[in-house]
């Protein structure tokens, strides 16, 4: 797709037989590989394989993602994110994403342990377990919104979130 083609491939073998069939295909190297900030939110049109195709070809280089209300994706688009590292991506928009659970929170923790900017509002199917691997696994957040998320936001919650997350401004 569309944004698969502006991230790029990080090894050219992997690009697609339709890309290589297009006419406009030169061989050269697709995309833009100083992309380091994406913003796509509201774009219904960003799947669970475009997630994985940022984890392949640009967890090293991201540093801002914005999928507010991105409602096609699911917990399996985060699942690609486990075996990677996204070591400079300090700011994800996952703002009305009402579809994504506890499962996606674990993958996004284990990947992204400099996370400093992190929103979740009206992601209303999260629980406490959310809250508790964020506390663990993203020691650096400074800014946390979880308006609207519900059974998230309890006095267990609150009371991880401030003996762990000591940065939040």
């Amino acid at each position: 797709g569309v944004i698969e083609r502006l991230i790029g491939w990080s090894n050219q073998s992997a690009v697609s037989e339709e890309l290589r069939s297009l006419d406009d295909y030169t061989g050269d190297d697709i995309g833009c590989k100083n992309l380091k900030v994406l913003n796509v939110g509201y774009c219904k049109h960003v799947t669970d394989n475009v997630m994985y195709h940022i984890a392949e070809n640009a967890a090293e280089r991201i540093e801002s993602l914005d999928l507010t209300r991105c409602t096609t994706i699911t917990d399996k688009g985060f699942q690609s994110w486990t075996c990677k590292s996204f070591p400079n991506l300090k700011s994800l928009s996952l703002k009305d994403c009402t579809f994504l659970s506890d499962k996606s929170i674990i993958a996004i923790a284990n990947s992204a342990t400099n996370l400093e900017i992190l929103n979740l509002g009206f992601c209303c199917a999260l629980t406490d377990l959310a809250v508790e691997v964020l506390c663990l696994g993203c020691p650096k957040l400074i800014d946390l919104d979880m308006s609207f998320c519900g059974s998230a936001v309890s006095d267990s919650s609150l009371v991880g979130i401030s003996l762990h997350l000591k940065n939040l401004q």
